[in-house]
């Protein structure tokens, strides 16, 4: 396998629960040629060059901690058979690590089941830096809320879930936030 993903973009999306072993690591998906991480919640797929010889398996984020060069970025080749081979090649500079990890011995769970499918799907785009203001501003402890999508070109509303809603009963700062989308540029 060969990709420029890192731990660091990894362990935004991988668990740090200990009685979830096999979402602490990344799910190598051959058959899909993706990298799979998750915390149970928020799921994040990388598409990765695969090689014959690689199988699925559950890799250790440890395996994606390398430095990436000064002028460039780093290229890590895995070779996924019984344990996880590195090699990580700096492309600005020439530099070579290569390392060994065991792989994670727990079953990924079967994410696919979970993935939308036969429901209309709307294209919007949201300038995330909007999105972490709108966390900092809310006048509440719960970070939960309810996303309203008006079509697919419409604002998004967000609002308190019930929970949350029941949490500020007789404070008069009920909240909603409307965030308008971008437009999204089409590829040719």
């Amino acid at each position: 396998m060969k990709t420029t993903i890192n731990a660091r973009q990894l362990k935004n999306l991988a668990s740090n629960d200990c009685l979830k072993p096999s979402l602490r690591g990344v799910f190598l998906n051959t058959e899909k040629k993706e990298l799979c991480a998750s915390d149970g919640h928020v799921l994040g797929r990388y598409q990765v060059e695969v090689s014959e010889t690689d199988h699925n398996a559950v890799l250790p984020l440890a395996a994606f901690d390398y430095k990436t060069g000064k002028q460039g970025y780093t290229v890590g080749e895995f070779a996924v058979n019984g344990n996880v081979k590195r090699t990580t090649c700096h492309n600005s500079t020439g530099q070579e690590e290569r390392a060994e990890f065991p792989l994670v011995e727990e079953r990924y769970p079967d994410y696919e089941n979970v993935l939308p499918v036969d429901n209309p799907e709307y294209e919007i785009g949201v300038d995330l830096k909007l999105l972490q203001k709108i966390a900092a501003a809310m006048p509440t402890k719960e970070k939960t809320v309810k996303l309203s999508f008006s079509g697919p070109v419409g604002a998004i509303r967000i609002e308190p879930t019930a929970g949350a809603a029941d949490e500020m009963e007789g404070n008069s700062e009920k909240f909603s936030f409307i965030v308008m989308p971008m437009r999204l540029e089409e590829t040719v």
